[in-house]
């Protein structure tokens, strides 16, 4: 498996995510995976019946949150430096 390539569209431009589903992994845009869950419901990798997406879902989005609090939080540093130079 690839993991340099989105596991749905198979592109490699854009940002990825890491994805879990059992014992899968998958890396994926966050649009194309919920494109992909609002019409599928199986594991992108072993086809397997999803009953809970959320579990799915929560894996990605606990990667987009953590990633976005940490670019805050680089961004408020970088800031907080400028200003210091300022000074």
């Amino acid at each position: 498996m690839d993991h340099d390539v989105c596991s749905i569209c198979m592109d490699a431009d854009g940002t990825l995510f890491t994805g879990y589903h059992n014992q899968c992994v998958f890396t994926v845009h966050r649009e194309c995976f919920s494109r992909w869950y609002e019409y599928n419901r199986i594991c992108i990798i072993c086809r397997e019946p999803v009953l809970d997406v959320s579990r799915s879902a929560i894996a990605v989005g606990a990667i987009v949150f953590s990633l976005t609090i940490i670019a805050y939080g680089l961004v408020f540093l970088l800031l907080m430096n400028e200003r210091v130079k300022l000074n």
